[in-house]
């Protein structure tokens, strides 16, 4: 069942009689509400119309007194407006006293459109009724002819085979209806009216008429369409190699927006009396002083400065083009993978019948064969910015076409280096996981036979719950100015859900994979509190003494104790290296090493690489100033010589950016490297070379590196 869009009739007969009851009519009045929803947000110009049958109140064109009675025309042919809606939700109710024949309800609604038949090109009725009232069946072949005359399509919706019973619907947060017609656990069947009206409409009314049940038509009319696009060609010529193809341009997928609330409303009254008026004012010698239109221009701040541009700069500034379709060349396919496509959709460039050499058929099919995408400088008009496109090609059948999408130039390109797959050896998934890999995604292949027949997640199928929601928030603030936003609809939900058929379906292969890859939880280590070395002490009375007077711890502190984060590194290291003690100094250096480690091999880009700098200048210093000299200079002689070995040889570069080098003799006199070597140490053209350090390294350092 779908909903036209276009130029079209349509009329909503809603039974009202007690037939109804039982939470059927409740079913049809969301319905209903529904469709009339869709045409308003649709914004097409298509009319509506409501005819309820079963009511005590007769009022229609063709009743007589005795004839067509039970049945009101409550809204002629007309365009879609909340009232409706309101009207549909608020005044439709079961009438207990009266019935009426369907048949005569077809009658009534066939005469109102035949009134404007010339008006519409599509006309079609959809009855609501659980078909339970008796009805005479003496003129169904006139009945059927006369719609078939007027190409009236009719659409009855009534209740399954077995109804759900409406007592024991979801409610709150339980789980609602599903994609299937109905599953729940408590049936009742139709009556035998009800059969004799379903096998009438089997036979009589198979060529016209369509029957749906509640549930078939629930996920239909509960999803609203925005206006829909009347798809317009873009006109140009395709230049290439001499040649000018005719082609026409159309938009194959673009985002659709809600509209935007920049229309200033006076509630109650009238827009045209709203003005809107800015001033803008300068501060000068504490008092505010008007600033004129005249005198304020845009500016743009780069850096520190702040540069102005008026109107006629802005023009000027923009990059025009004229308009163009011009082929720039050819790549192989692989290098314009789905992660270079940029802009807001798609398009598709097809020949022009003004193309009578078939030019782009003969582009299309060798861009086909031999796998490759074309690449186009596509400029819509003088007034737009050129920009690149790709055009790949697409061969189905009985059509053939390029589908165009945009490419990014430098500046739109994000670089993000992933870490080496070095990194990860030993982490290598076995066959047997690979294995498990593979039978869930099978299970999971939409494509499959098993859920090939639902389409699921098709985007001809699948509405955005975000445009959704907002057209539900906004038609229960028309009908209601004080109502609260609404909680989302589960449908909307759903439709970006995992479907249970494919969660049932692949139940088991997802409780191998998780046996597969096992998890454990690993206890992260607290931060341990640091002691004080160095820091102020406050005296008994709590004010804080002289700086000149620090702690000097003459104690060997608990190593445990120790810790440098990776939050403040350098302040750590400063505390624990002004320690008296060698063991904590020599504990605090080890961590500060291995954090600097950290931050060079697990720094996804660079980003850590300041860090890590800042981290080699504080053990420099500490080291220099408490004669450490061979220490520093090892570490810094073998870290380099691991850094050239590996993946990260360009934060060495950054170290001989910083002028970060060996302790030499001129900065202390118990080191053994001269100027000329520490100098040679961070010079590019050497950087594959390492000082020797000619006395040996600490013990320590020896198991560090």
């Amino acid at each position: 069942l779908i909903l036209m869009v276009g130029k079209e009739a349509l009329i909503l007969c809603i039974d009202v009689s007690v037939h109804m009851s039982g939470g059927s009519l409740e079913s049809v009045i969301y319905l209903a509400s529904c469709v009339a929803e869709r045409k308003i947000y649709n914004e097409s110009k298509d009319e509506i119309a409501i005819i309820l049958f079963g009511c005590a109140v007769t009022d229609n064109q063709l009743a007589d007194g005795s004839s067509y009675e039970g049945i009101r025309v409550t809204h002629p042919l007309q365009p879609p407006s909340f009232e409706f809606i309101r009207f549909i939700k608020n005044n439709i109710m079961v009438c207990n006293s009266t019935e009426a024949d369907f048949l005569d309800v077809l009658v009534v609604a066939s005469d109102l459109l035949y009134q404007k038949r010339l008006q519409f090109p599509s006309k079609r009725i959809f009855l609501f009724s659980t078909l339970g009232a008796t009805f005479d069946s003496g003129s169904v072949a006139t009945i059927v002819n006369a719609l078939k005359n007027e190409n009236i399509e009719v659409a009855i919706i009534g209740p399954t085979e077995e109804e759900p019973d409406r007592e024991h619907e979801p409610q709150g947060d339980e789980p609602g209806p599903s994609n299937s017609r109905s599953n729940a656990p408590h049936q009742k069947p139709k009556t035998e009216q009800q059969r004799i009206a379903d096998r009438l409409l089997e036979t009589e009314f198979e060529s016209i008429a369509s029957v749906y049940s509640f549930d078939e038509v629930v996920n239909v009319f509960s999803f609203l369409q925005s206006k829909e696009v009347k798809p317009t060609p873009w006109k140009v010529n395709l230049s290439l190699a001499g040649l000018e193809i005719p082609v026409l341009r159309y938009v194959a997928s673009k985002e659709v927006k809600t509209k935007s609330w920049r229309k200033t409303t006076h509630v109650g009254g009238d827009d045209d009396k709203i003005v809107i008026s800015k001033s803008f004012y300068v501060l000068e010698d504490g008092k505010e002083k008007e600033i004129s239109d005249e005198k304020i221009i845009k500016g743009y701040r780069y850096g520190t400065s702040l540069i102005p541009i008026n109107e006629n700069d802005e023009a000027e500034m923009k990059f025009r083009d004229s308009k163009c379709f011009q082929a720039m060349g050819f790549t192989p396919a692989s290098n314009v993978s789905p992660g270079m496509y940029t802009g807001e959709g798609s398009f598709i460039i097809k020949a022009s019948p003004a193309d009578e050499s078939s030019a782009l058929s003969a582009f299309i099919w060798a861009c086909h064969d031999y796998d490759l995408v074309m690449i186009v400088r596509y400029c819509y008009s003088s007034a737009s910015t050129p920009c690149l496109m790709g055009l790949v090609p697409r061969i189905e059948e009985h059509i053939e076409y390029f589908v165009g999408v945009s490419l990014p130039c430098a500046d739109d390109i994000r670089l993000f280096p992933l870490p080496s797959l070095d990194s990860y050896k030993g982490l290598e998934p076995s066959n047997e996981q690979l294995q498990k890999v593979d039978n869930l995604i099978t299970a999971m292949d939409l494509e499959s036979e098993e859920f090939k027949e639902y389409e699921l997640y098709s985007p001809e199928n699948t509405y955005n719950p975000y445009i959704q929601h907002f057209y539900s928030c906004l038609t229960a603030r028309v009908l209601d100015k004080n109502s609260s936003v609404e909680n989302v609809n589960r449908l909307f939900v759903d439709a970006i859900s995992p479907s249970p058929l494919v969660t049932n379906a692949s139940q088991r292969q997802q409780l191998e994979l998780k046996d597969a890859f096992t998890l454990k939880k690993i206890e992260v280590k607290k931060e341990k509190s640091k002691p004080d070395f160095g820091g102020d002490l406050l005296n008994k009375d709590g004010d804080q003494g002289p700086s000149s007077k620090r702690i000097k711890v003459d104690h060997e502190a608990n190593l445990d104790d120790v810790f440098i984060s990776s939050t403040n590194p350098v302040e750590d290291f400063h505390i624990y290296s002004q320690s008296v003690d060698e063991k904590t100094f020599e504990k605090a250096c080890e961590l500060l090493i291995s954090q600097i480690g950290q931050f060079i091999n697990n720094s996804f880009t660079n980003e850590s690489f300041p860090k890590a700098i800042q981290c080699i200048v504080a053990l420099r210093d500490t080291c220099l100033k408490r004669q450490r000299i061979h220490f520093f200079n090892t570490f810094l002689s073998t870290y380099k010589d691991e850094l050239l070995a590996g993946p990260k040889a360009n934060f060495f570069n950054d170290i001989c950016n910083e002028k970060i080098s060996l302790i030499s003799s001129s900065e202390c006199s118990s080191s053994t490297v001269t100027d000329d070597e520490a100098l040679k140490f961070i010079l590019p053209s050497v950087v594959s070379q390492s000082v020797e350090v000619k006395d040996e390294a600490d013990d320590l350092l020896d198991d560090l590196i």
